[in-house]
């Protein structure tokens, strides 16, 4: 091993400073919204298309995930190059297509074409031992040519929705505390800001 990260509530003063202590650096912040969904109303979803993805979809959205992030940690850490960035956020996103780190993902399509997504996960554990159905969107991007045209909102929506029909009481959504344009859409979908936490990264050196 020789990176290493940790995530701390950013009131939780004890935890940062063990974590600095320890060698750690903050690299990002993340601000994380919740939204209750028994109660919850959908906005329209627009004119787009919204499905479940498909194994043909998998390189255009692919393909949309290699330059669409630039906020997330591994951007903000100086200890990896931007190429390293953008692979990890492939290698994340294809993971989730192929059903290991999502339980679903959902694409906006136009004329046949995928101009963004939405990965989708329910928490396991938390129903099992709380009785509560819990749900995450993990990671959310459009094609740079669809940008502000409400691609985003409507694949968001479109999630949440899949929610809903698999019973999910709440939906949490995270994203770094520089990205305004995704808070934007969070609070634009209904969602409310609930937390926010500090990311911190070690490395281990040989």
């Amino acid at each position: 091993m020789r990176h290493l990260t940790a995530r701390a509530q950013a009131g939780d003063l004890t935890t940062i400073h063990s974590l600095e202590k320890a060698g750690f650096e903050m690299i990002d912040a993340i601000q994380t919204f919740t939204l209750p969904l028994r109660s919850y109303l959908a906005p329209h979803p627009g004119k787009f298309e919204a499905r479940l993805f498909s194994q043909s979809d998998l390189e255009q959205v692919l393909a949309i995930a290699r330059t669409a992030y630039v906020y997330d940690r591994f951007h903000a850490d100086a200890a990896l190059s931007r190429e390293t960035a953008d692979a990890v956020n492939e290698t994340w996103v294809r993971n989730a297509c192929l059903g290991r780190t999502a339980d679903a993902v959902v694409v906006v399509c136009e004329a046949g074409a995928v101009l963004g997504y939405v990965t989708c996960k329910v928490d396991a554990e938390a129903a099992d031992c709380l009785g509560i159905s819990l749900g995450s969107i993990g990671m959310v991007a459009t094609a740079a040519q669809a940008r502000r045209r409400g691609v985003a909102r409507a694949a968001t929506l479109a999630a949440l929705e899949w929610f809903r029909q698999h019973r999910v009481e709440a939906v949490d959504a995270g994203t770094q505390l520089q990205n305004l344009p995704a808070a934007r859409l969070y609070e634009r979908c209904g969602f409310q800001l609930a937390d926010i936490s500090l990311t911190f990264r070690r490395l281990i050196r040989t």
